[in-house]
Parts: structure tokens; sequence; C-alpha cells
């Protein structure tokens, strides 16, 4: 079954990330080359799911406005 990311040629944002064809070597995302559409598929789901462990939301002011905070520090 084709990926629709086999058509890429340059660059584009697929899912909120900016992915890159590499010709002849696969695609780098975030700063990373992976060698297939499948593996770009997974290194963004960790990639959520790593930020998504670190982020805290919570109404932090008088208005009700929600607040995220990543509560990793670098």
């Amino acid at each position: 079954m084709a990926h629709e990311l086999d058509s890429l040629r340059g660059e584009r944002n697929y899912h909120g990330c900016l992915v890159t064809k590499l010709i002849g070597k696969g695609y780098l995302i975030f700063g990373k080359v992976v060698g297939s559409p499948l593996e770009v598929d997974e290194l963004i789901r960790v990639a959520g799911e790593a930020i998504e462990k670190s982020l805290t939301v919570s109404v932090t002011n008088s208005n009700g406005a929600f607040q995220a905070e990543n509560s990793e520090k670098v």
C-alpha cells in the first residue's frame, strides 16, 4: 500500500512536523535520518508520547484560561 510520503519531493509539513525527502537516503525529521515513511510515523508517535508525558495543564489565572507547562527541565 502506498504511503502519503512516498511521493514527497523536497519538504513539507506532515502531521505538524517538517519532513524532508533525502534522495537515496530516506527522510529527515527532528534532525534524524530514517529510511522509510513508516519510520517517520513511528518517530512522530514516540515524540508525541514523550511530550504528552512531560506536559501539565492547569488553570492558573482568574479568567479561567488554561496554561500548559513542560515539567521536564532541560
